[in-house]
């Protein structure tokens, strides 16, 4: 746990961008480490869905869509970051789910929490055995089966908080760990507009582009940002 610590710390400091919560210093004071971060005025996006669900207010599909294509750009630059020797570190954040992604008061999005992404440079228990890493209802097909991943796997991840988003109510619900991993990996999608109400056909299938099962078929960030982007921008 120290070194997933440390190696987040040091993997976050190097990601500079407007929607990461940014990393300002690693220390050690008596033995004990710290992180200290950008602090988020707002809430997170976990309570957002949970006070709307309590209201029986649905999140406007709009709000819904721009924060992900915001998270979206996040996973992006950390998929294709190149660290300062010129090396590819191919991060995947491995955790994108409600409880890390940020919503400041004036409107900034902001993924948090690389506490447990993969990279090139970064010790991974999950190398050592076969494990699943992560928060087990938002993990991608091939995360949940504890096989090798890369940046479709957030990709797939993300699509999973959107369709939240949308529906307030989670996409996969079992417990059971065999039940879930068959949930996710074998048992098809449940049909999206019958769970979301008045979902915008065009933004169903920038949803399925996120959920396709086959990381070869999925989209990745980049193509997910800019398909959120444009259809937010087509609503005004």
């Amino acid at each position: 746990f120290l070194r997933l610590f440390i190696d987040e710390a040091k993997l976050s400091a190097n990601l500079m961008h407007g929607n990461v919560v940014q990393i300002y210093q690693l220390g050690e004071v008596g033995g004990e480490y710290f992180i200290a971060m950008e602090f988020i005025q707002g809430p997170t996006l976990r309570s957002v869905i949970d006070r709307h669900y309590e209201m029986g207010t649905p999140i406007p599909a709009t709000l819904a869509a721009y924060v992900c294509s915001r998270v979206s750009r996040a996973l992006d630059f950390a998929h294709n970051f190149v660290a300062p020797n010129g090396q590819r570190l191919d991060i995947v954040h491995r955790d994108v789910s409600p409880g890390n992604v940020m919503i400041t008061w004036d409107g900034h999005i902001k993924l948090a929490d690389f506490g447990i992404a993969k990279a090139r440079t970064s010790f991974d228990p999950a190398s050592e055995q076969k494990m699943r890493i992560g928060k087990k209802h938002y993990m991608s097909p091939e995360q949940v089966l504890g096989s090798a991943v890369d940046g479709k796997s957030d990709v797939f991840s993300l699509g999973v908080v959107l369709y939240e988003l949308l529906a307030l109510s989670p996409l996969f619900r079992e417990e059971e760990t065999s039940l879930l991993v068959d949930e996710v990996a074998v048992q098809p999608l449940p049909n999206l507009r019958a769970r979301i109400t008045n979902l915008d056909r065009n933004l169903e299938e920038i949803l399925m582009m996120a959920l396709q099962r086959s990381p070869s078929r999925r989209a990745t960030a980049a193509q997910l940002a800019a398909s959120l982007g444009s259809w937010v921008a087509g609503q005004h």
